[in-house]
């Protein structure tokens, strides 16, 4: 287990994670960036409105990550049959 401290919204988290520290610190910088950026565009927002909306952000990026992951698995699929068939032939 690694533990790491990491800085979002200029406050300090002590974290443990399974995997790798340099990821953990990685997507800490992610949500850090996010939070700033919807801090900015909506300065009368308290930081939990913020973290809730980049929450809700990212939240949908995985969606369409995870979906567009999804449609590149059905493509190599068929792919797939197709060099079989002519393998097969």
């Amino acid at each position: 287990m690694n533990n790491v401290t990491v800085q979002i919204a200029g406050r300090t988290y002590p974290l443990c994670s399974d995997g790798n520290a340099a990821d953990v610190e990685r997507a800490a910088a992610m949500v850090d960036l996010r939070l700033e950026a919807i801090a900015k565009a909506m300065p009368q927002a308290n930081l939990e409105k913020v973290a809730v909306l980049a929450l809700v952000h990212m939240a949908d990026e995985l969606i369409q990550t995870q979906n567009k992951m999804r449609q590149f698995d059905t493509f190599l699929d068929a792919q797939t049959r197709q060099i079989e068939a002519v393998v097969v032939e």
